[in-house]
């Protein structure tokens, strides 16, 4: 055989090896795939009492200085999504309160599930978390909003540095993208 084909022989025996090790690792989900969704936890040191708000504030404009504060009367234009005597609702920026059938309470935390799709696909987003008594007091919050990039972070957790100690102690949230 000429040396061409030796070459042309190898080169074929190499892309089918390179092309076996490839399959062997299974389909790698890309980090930019559509439709995926996005999980916040609100975990708590006990469990979360029903006669609260629970509050989860997300903006997605994309400016890391311009995340949602504390305050819920200030989140006009931002996603909201609440959970309140049990039941779950979401608001978009400017829209009307709507039930929402993503979040459930669990031993220590409220978690809520929304397609990155019906925020927008962004590649950052601002969280919040806040609790408030049925009257609107403030109980606990996060000491301040938070920013993940979705496209680029499967997880984050996100402590917080001081606690309450109250009836309602929030410790931690945690977000995670799923594809």
């Amino acid at each position: 055989m000429s040396q061409k084909t030796w070459l042309l022989l190898l080169a074929l025996l190499l892309g089918i090896s390179l092309g076996i090790m490839g399959c062997a690792r299974g389909e790698q989900p890309s980090w930019e795939e559509e439709g995926g969704e996005l999980t916040i936890s609100a975990i708590f040191a006990s469990s979360p009492p029903l006669d609260y708000v629970y509050y989860f504030a997300i903006d997605t404009d994309e400016n890391v200085l311009t995340g949602p504060s504390s305050n819920p009367d200030e989140w006009a234009n931002y996603f909201i999504f609440r959970m309140e005597n049990g039941n779950f609702y979401q608001r978009e920026p400017g829209g009307l309160d709507q039930f929402f059938t993503g979040g459930t309470v669990t031993d220590n935390a409220v978690q809520i599930t929304v397609p990155l799709e019906e925020l927008g696909e962004p590649e950052i987003v601002d969280i919040m978390v806040v609790v408030t008594d049925s009257a609107g007091n403030t109980v606990d919050n996060l000491s301040r909003y938070f920013s993940m990039r979705p496209g680029l972070q499967r997880f984050y957790s996100y402590s917080r540095t001081d606690a309450s100690g109250g009836e309602v102690d929030l410790l931690r949230v945690e977000v995670e993208v799923k594809s």
